[in-house]
């Protein structure tokens, strides 16, 4: 089974990576200046061998327990570095809950939505035990699982790409965490096209999204696309009719001896049949059309 690793004292090269023959890095990002934290060079070096490298934000272990407000900010900070370091902007990020969930979870799928209305389109992942997997993925917030067997006690969560094992071992004098790569695309920076499938999960993500509209409020992508659907179907009959309304109009211009009382005719006939009219239809000056009335 292929392996990736991760870790966060020291940076074992790509090559050091390679030769160990592990496929790839989840690195942290999002907190430049610290140890941990991933280099535009570290990132560059991995690409040169061939390493795939996925991102994963953490900045402290309780971060998800301090609800929206936090996963606001930590997208923002996450997608900024990524930038910086020259991460794909269609590939993924993890967000990492480093910790055991009993009781909170809710705060925890709040989070998420935070992290969500930064991300817009772009899939989340989310690390941490089973329960916290199956519960934000099934909340369509993630797109991406990364499983740790810490805090599972034993259980496998529905969905997940990645499986970080218990124990450490050395690459290049470092000490690193080995996580079983479980899916071709696991978010790593290098994913093959063939690997990157759009699925149902994949379709409720971007459906559980937010987009910001130009008044300043943001709004579920689901509940937009709600309210455009009936507009199609508007659209589209407003476009036969205009169609039946033209194809009067050159009747008319076929037939330069028509009188007035005949154009009428016609012109009346062409609305009634194409647009949908409450009340009766009248061709004249508007002070006739009100006379009748």
């Amino acid at each position: 089974m292929p392996t990736a690793l991760d870790y966060s004292q020291g940076r074992p090269t790509g090559a050091a990576v390679k030769a160990a023959q592990h496929v790839g890095v989840v690195r942290y990002a999002g907190t430049p200046g610290r140890t941990k934290n991933i280099t535009r060079a570290e990132y560059l070096d991995m690409d040169r061998q061939g390493v795939g490298v996925a991102l994963v934000f953490e900045d402290a272990a309780g971060d998800a327990l301090k609800g929206r407000p936090r996963g606001v900010t930590a997208a923002q900070a996450i997608v900024a570095d990524a930038a910086a370091v020259g991460f794909p902007a269609s590939r993924p990020l993890y967000f990492a809950v480093d910790q055991d969930i009993t009781g909170q979870m809710g705060t925890v799928l709040e989070y998420f939505r935070g992290i969500g209305s930064v991300l817009g389109g772009r899939p989340a992942g989310v690390y941490g035990e089973a329960d916290v997997l199956d519960a934000v993925l099934d909340a369509g917030l993630a797109r991406f699982g990364w499983q740790t067997v810490a805090w599972s006690r034993g259980r496998t969560a529905k969905t997940r790409h990645l499986y970080q094992r218990a124990g450490q071992i050395y690459v290049g004098g470092i000490q690193v965490d080995v996580n079983d790569v479980l899916a071709a695309d696991w978010g790593q920076h290098n994913a093959q096209e063939e690997d990157v499938a759009f699925d149902q999960k994949d379709l409720e993500f971007l459906l559980a999204g937010s987009v910001k509209a130009p008044d300043g409020k943001w709004y579920y992508v689901r509940d937009v696309l709600g309210a455009i659907a009936p507009m199609a179907g508007q659209v589209a009959q407003l476009t036969s009719s205009v169609a039946g309304l033209t194809a009067a109009v050159a009747a008319l211009s076929a037939e330069p001896d028509l009188t007035v009382d005949q154009v009428k005719t016609i012109v009346t006939d062409a609305v009634k049949q194409n647009i949908q009219i409450t009340g009766e239809v009248h061709i004249g000056p508007a002070a006739a059309a009100d006379s009748q009335q």
